[in-house]
Formats: C-alpha cells, structure tokens, sequence
C-alpha cells in the first residue's frame, strides 16, 4: 500500500513551464499516491520512510506511449526481420497462446517496463482472440503495478494456417464491442485506477459507418485515448494522398483523443492536418529503423511537439526507453550532418540535444496521452511516479553530476536504476523487482492477491517460449503467410482508397 515516503537529498530533474529540465538538490515528499512538497530539508510526517538519494539522480518515471506488451514469450524471434516478416511470427503467433498463456506473457512484459523505470504504458493490445484473453492482460497489468492505458484492440484472428494463410474475415465479431462495453463499465481498473481503458483500431479500412459507429461507442464509453498504427509507404501500396489521419477526418474523427504510432513516410498535407485536429504521435525509433517503417518523425520540427517514444515490441528490442531516445537522437544527428555535406557545408552545432528526446519520453509523453496534469514530472499534486538512478554506478559516474540528463540518456543502463515508484508504491529496489500480488480478477480495486516472486514469472514465460517455438515451427510457413499478409493489405488499402 502507499504511504508516506521522503526521497532525501537527490538530484532531482525538474521541468520548468517551458519544459526546461533542471537538476536541483532537493528532498521531495510523497504522501499517499501523490508528491505533496519538494524542498530543501523536508522535515517528514511521523511514519515516514526514508530514502538516502545522496549521489542518486530522480528522475519522473518513463511514459511508453506504444507497446504490445504480450509479447514476451517473443523475445528474439525478430532480430533481422522487416515489417512483413514479423506478422506471421510475431502479430498473428498469438493465434497459439490461450487466455492463462496470455497473462504470463503481459505480466512479465509490465514487470519489464517497471525494470526498465517505465511507469506508465500505453498498451496497443491486439491479442483479443477471446474476451477472456483480454480479461487475463489486464488482469496481469494491474497486478504487475504499472500505471496504464490498456487499449482494447479488435485484433485479426488467424482462421487457419494451413494449407494456406486465411484470417477470419470478421474482424468486429458481436462479441469483440461487446466485451468492450462490459470492460467499460468497470474502468477504471486495480488501486487508484491505476490502468485505464483506452481502444487500439487498425480497422481503417472498414466502411465509414462502420467508424462513425465504433468511434461514437467508444467515445461515448469513456475511452482514455483512440490509438491505431499509421505506417505508409510502397510495400503498403498507399497512395500518397491516403493516412490514417486523412481517413479519420474524411469520416470527422480525427481528434484531440487521437495516438498515431510511427506516422513515417508523411506528406505536408498529412502534417498540417494532424496539428491542426490536435492529434499526438508515438514515435518508436528502432523498430522503425530495423523493418522499413520509414525514418522516424519524432525530431523533425513539425512534429516534436506532438510526438512521444515508445518501445513497440519487445520481442525486437529492450524495453528501456533511454533506448529510444539515444537511438533517435544520434539518428538525427547523423541525418543532418548528412544533409549539409551534401551542400558542401559542416554543420556547426549537432542539433536536437538530450533534453530533447528525454522530454520525448517524460512530459512530453504524458501530453500526448491526455495525462500531462497526473504525471510526466516531478510537481507537487502529481502522481508519485519516479525512478531513481545510482549517480556512482561506472556508467554514471561523473556524468551524473556534470550533466544528469545526458547521463540517463548517453550513459545509462537498466542496471543504474536502483528505485521505481508508481503511485506511490515502489516497485522496484535495491536494483531488483519486488514481489507481486496477482490479483484474483479484474474489479477489485485492492492490491491483493497470491503473492510471486520474478522467479516464478520467469520459469513460466521460458516455458510458454519453448512451446510458442514447437508451435510455430509444426505450422507456420513463414513465406506463404508473408505473401498472404502483403496481399491482405494492398487489398485493404485498395477498399480504404474506394472509401475516401
């Protein structure tokens, strides 16, 4: 349960209102879920627990704006794959996971994230292949302690694999808004609604009734936020006029709520519409630059102060997104420099810097997803979502005290991270993840539960790893699904096209 906790004589990072970091030394106070004051010499209430942040950096909590967060039995299976490669054994291997399968991988996943110092996930969710397989992840998301947008997602499911690659052509089956509205009904969900009930779309091609019908129920549901992956270029055969942001607004539901993740390959037009209806961006760098995505937008100056980072998929990369940021910055960096040696011309200045991308994955994240005044920095009235880094780690090591944003973004492992509180309750220590409390079902609003320990989580994701192998190598053939799923999405584009 949370309590009353003084983080004492820390480096704190704190954001002024132009979103300026600045390291301050301060004690700062939290008091139930919320920081209550920052200060110098906090004198704290009775009962309070004290922790030592001499040499220690605290940072706010990371905010992870786009992740399937199921995917962890996964992990490796894509390492030199393109986009198109990664649907058959990655999006559509979840055919193969039951619903208890399914919360082991989502609870190790969120358990990954907290490792990771993110405290806040927006989980584009798309292994709905029953109601009770989204019963089950969130389920495991309240019980992992992670703050998070659970965004409920009709998700294609697989018909059969063999003899050929045939996805079941309903993809809004009665049931699949009709879990929706039960799962609305009791959102928010775990202590403090701590994880809350967005919706993940993809089904852009549909008819624009169909939208106008599914976007209206939504909204008027109390979705947190509407996310859906907007990715366009030649393998897609989208014509440059066609983006999920012109579609959305050719059926008026293109919106402040709106999440588009990656948004590569834009056009001006697109641009401009997406600033103007206020819509945000999830920029997930390495997972954009490995499968042909595009580059990625996040720095570009039309579009840095609506974008956020995220991890995408674990089962390519680390959920750390310190990751991201440093992968993106040095990516741009490198693109500039490019750009004036091809003028003849050196560049006198490196461009976007640390604070940049490090408000990507903090303040500017919690914006983006309608959070800004909850979490996203360190405020008194905010959540009490921190991460707290050893300064005297090898890595950190002077870094820490010359520069500490430039320490997490260039020098940092998951390995500095010592402490992560979410809402107050830490959740991490000493550099090791804390037990849990697998909650029994989704409506209580208390923490308790069995109690296990990461041990146990691991052995039984290793397993579901072993069997998730078996399964995809008795019935995937990997290039007929490849060429089955191209064809599915030139003939969506082709009807979405039609639509407009």
């Amino acid at each position: 349960m949370a309590g009353s906790i003084l983080l004492k004589n820390g480096t704190l990072l704190l954001h002024d209102a132009n979103d300026v970091v600045h390291a301050s030394k301060e004690d700062l106070l939290i008091e139930n879920s919320k920081i209550t004051k920052i200060a110098q010499n906090i004198d704290p209430p009775s009962d309070t627990r004290v922790i030592d942040c001499t040499d220690k950096i605290v940072s706010p909590g990371f905010i992870d704006t786009h992740h399937h967060v199921w995917q962890t039995s996964l992990k490796a299976t894509h390492p030199n794959h393109t986009l198109f490669d990664y649907f058959p054994t990655g999006n559509f291997a979840s055919s193969f996971l039951s619903a208890d399968d399914t919360f082991w991988g989502q609870l190790s996943g969120a358990l990954e994230c907290l490792d990771s110092g993110t405290t806040t996930v927006v989980d584009h969710a798309h292994i709905n292949y029953s109601p009770e397989h989204s019963k089950e992840a969130i389920r495991a998301t309240i019980s992992s302690g992670i703050r998070s947008i659970f965004a409920y997602c009709p998700t294609p499911r697989v018909a059969q694999w063999t003899p050929t690659f045939e996805l079941s052509p309903d993809l809004l089956a009665p049931w699949v808004m009709e879990t929706f509205d039960q799962l609305a009904i009791l959102n928010p969900f775990g202590p403090s609604g701590r994880v809350r009930l967005g919706f993940a779309f993809d089904g852009l091609y549909l008819p624009g009734e169909v939208l106008k019908e599914v976007y209206g129920r939504v909204r008027h549901a109390g979705a947190q936020l509407i996310t859906s992956h907007s990715v366009y270029g030649v393998a897609f055969g989208a014509p440059n006029s066609l983006s999920a942001a012109t579609n959305l607004d050719a059926h008026d539901l293109l919106g402040p709520d709106i999440l588009l993740s990656h948004n590569t390959n834009p056009q001006p037009g697109h641009t401009q519409l997406i600033r103007a209806k206020g819509a945000k961006i999830s920029s997930t760098p390495v997972t954009e630059l490995q499968m042909g995505h595009g580059n990625p937008i996040c720095l570009d100056p039309e579009y840095q102060s609506i974008s956020s980072l995220g991890i995408d998929c674990h089962s390519v990369c680390t959920a750390y997104i310190p990751t991201q940021m440093s992968t993106v910055l040095q990516w741009a960096r490198a693109r500039r420099h490019e750009e004036f040696e091809g003028h003849s011309k050196w560049a006198k200045d490196v461009g976007s810097s640390v604070s940049d991308v490090f408000n990507l994955g903090t303040i500017q994240g919690a914006r983006c997803i309608g959070m800004e005044s909850e979490i996203g920095s360190l405020a008194t009235g905010k959540k009490a979502d921190v991460v707290i880094y050893d300064g005297s780690s090898p890595g950190m090591l002077v870094a820490a005290d010359r520069d500490p944003v430039a320490a997490i973004v260039l020098h940092s492992s998951i390995r500095d991270i010592e402490t992560v509180i979410v809402d107050g309750v830490v959740r991490k220590e000493g550099g090791k993840l804390k037990d849990v409390f697998v909650v029994p079902d989704i409506e209580g609003k208390e923490e308790k539960g069995e109690r296990v320990r990461w041990g146990e989580v691991a052995r039984r994701v290793r397993e579901l790893g072993a069997l998730m192998d078996e399964k995809k190598k008795a019935m995937v053939d990997e290039e007929a699904a490849r060429v089955a799923v191209m064809k599915g999405f030139h003939l969506n584009v082709a009807a979405w096209a039609d639509e407009i």
